[in-house]
């Protein structure tokens, strides 16, 4: 999966940052600077894969969201790229209204955190 963040300012213009998720639990920072962050615990790597498998996208995209998008304010959009056998499932902040709360989007925020500062 690759979870992407743009807006807000930085030093050298408009912020960007992609970290992709490796099969084998590699967290892997693209953008903006090229460089492994961590590695996922096994079993929270499987947790994630499961939440991926059993999602309901549909559901998920089905609430847009409502308002200014942050990067209007100089805030930032998340964008959430999940890679299914299926196809590529794309969750932008700024078009869904993202409920933290839900279960694939915990998954992710407990894999990014065992793996360590990101």
């Amino acid at each position: 999966m690759t979870i992407e963040t743009r807006g807000g300012e930085c030093a050298t213009g408009p912020c960007s940052r992609v970290i992709d998720i490796e099969a084998d639990g590699r967290i892997h920072e693209v953008i903006s600077e090229d460089r492994v962050l961590g590695t996922i615990p096994p079993a929270l790597l499987e947790a994630l894969r499961i939440e991926m498998d059993q999602a309901n996208f549909a559901l998920i995209q089905s609430r847009p969201f409502r308002g200014d998008c942050p990067t209007a304010f100089d805030g930032q959009e998340t964008i959430y790229t999940f890679h299914l056998p299926t196809g590529d499932e794309r969750i932008a902040s700024c078009t869904v209204a993202i409920d933290e709360n839900h279960s694939l989007f915990r998954a992710v925020a407990a894999a990014l955190a065992a793996a360590g500062p990101t």
